[in-house]
């Protein structure tokens, strides 16, 4: 069974849309001992955030050759709050 590996992890978003309903973004997960997963989002805008797809581009130390894919759904709480649900499969090296 996969354990998490993300859970401890500092999570910064680069996201710019459209103005269309259209955005994309990209991910870095900053693990606690400074190794570090890269992802790239697309999504479309819902009535209530964003859904779309997510990709793992790799990452440095003991996440460099990960890979994956899988979807994200984003859902606006407040005005400056954002929660962020990502399923994916996924190998690391």
């Amino acid at each position: 069974a996969r354990k998490p590996f993300l859970d401890k992890a500092h999570y910064h978003v680069v996201w710019k849309g459209d103005g269309l309903g259209n955005g994309d973004c990209f991910k870095t997960f900053t693990m606690t001992n400074g190794d570090r997963l890269f992802a790239r989002c697309d999504g479309k805008a819902t009535g209530s955030g964003f859904d779309g797809t997510i990709v793992l581009t790799g990452g440095t130390g003991a996440y460099a050759g990960a890979k994956g894919r899988g979807t994200y759904k984003l859902v606006n709480v407040s005005e400056r709050v954002m929660w962020d649900m990502l399923e994916w499969d996924y190998e690391l090296p």
